[in-house]
């Protein structure tokens, strides 16, 4: 198990026993999202710099290192504006195909401030695909349906009138897209999605909780709710975050909680056998 924190990528190897947590790159780094690429790690570092006056200042940089390695890489695409607060997403949507990759970036000096780029040769050459701009959805989730096309996407539009969240649609590679729902409430946002290996059930990190979906992302239910919704929205580091099934056992399902003690800020490591109906704490 790969987790992305703000000293580096860290990674766990889940027996019987073990639940210690070893960096295997970007030491020290703000790694706010990475891809496994074969040997190497591609992760998207973000600094933020405060200022005395006016606004801070955000810059996202896409690295690449070699697993272990101490050094790493700048390859962020040349046509992305590095100074942007919704920052990069590097993301391996499908399994077995370690060179196909996506990204999405949002420039916000645009009229329409968000674009998906592809590559089929492990982030050597990126090509912009699909009408993914259209929606204009910053830190968008993605699940995918094992060996298939369809995919869900979501994300919201920060230049909207209205900012709720939607929860679109994709069966043909992101050429067009499809809006599956629309969440109207504010309190209700999600910070990740997964699909098993079959079709259902789905799982969704959300600011409400851990929520699940027994008819293809249409309508959703809380499971597990551990931190007031609107305290999570608020602040939006607490609540769960991220959620992942276990690709050999469909059943199994982790998930990421942040939450906060005496000004302190914690991450629990969460674990399900049961489809997400039920969770235990693993790690922390």
């Amino acid at each position: 198990l790969y987790l992305a924190t703000d000293k580096g990528i860290f990674a766990c190897p889940l027996q019987e026993g073990q639940n210690t947590w070893e960096c295997v790159g970007f030491n020290g780094m703000n790694i706010v999202g990475f891809a496994k690429c074969g040997d190497r790690l591609l992760a998207v570092r973000r600094t933020v710099i405060e200022k005395t006056t006016g606004p801070r200042e955000w810059y996202h940089h896409l690295l690449s290192s070699n697993t272990g390695s101490t050094t790493s890489t700048d390859i962020t695409p040349s046509d992305i504006v590095h100074e942007s607060e919704y920052g990069i997403r590097i993301m391996q949507l499908y399994d077995g195909q370690p060179e196909h990759l996506y990204l999405t970036y949002c420039n916000s000096t645009n009229d329409k401030p968000c674009t998906m780029l592809e590559t089929n040769d492990f982030a050597q050459n990126w090509t912009k695909t699909g009408a993914y701009d259209q929606y204009a959805a910053y830190d968008g989730s993605f699940a995918v349906y094992p060996n298939s096309q369809r995919v869900l996407v979501y994300g919201m539009n920060p230049y909207a009138d209205c900012t709720c969240p939607y929860l679109l649609e994709t069966k043909d590679g992101f050429q067009t897209l499809n809006n599956l729902a629309f969440v109207s409430d504010h309190n209700f946002v999600f910070g990740d999605i997964a699909c098993p290996s079959g079709i259902n059930p789905l799982l969704a990190a959300t600011s409400a909780g851990i929520a699940k979906s027994n008819d293809y992302g249409a309508s959703w239910k809380i499971i597990r709710n551990d931190v007031n919704s609107w305290e999570s929205y608020l602040y939006h580091a607490l609540g769960f975050h991220f959620v992942t099934y276990a690709p050999s056992h469909p059943s199994v399902a982790y998930a990421t909680y942040c939450r906060k003690t005496d000004n302190s800020y914690y991450v629990d490591v969460y674990r399900s056998d049961d489809s997400g109906d039920n969770w235990q704490v693993i790690s922390t």
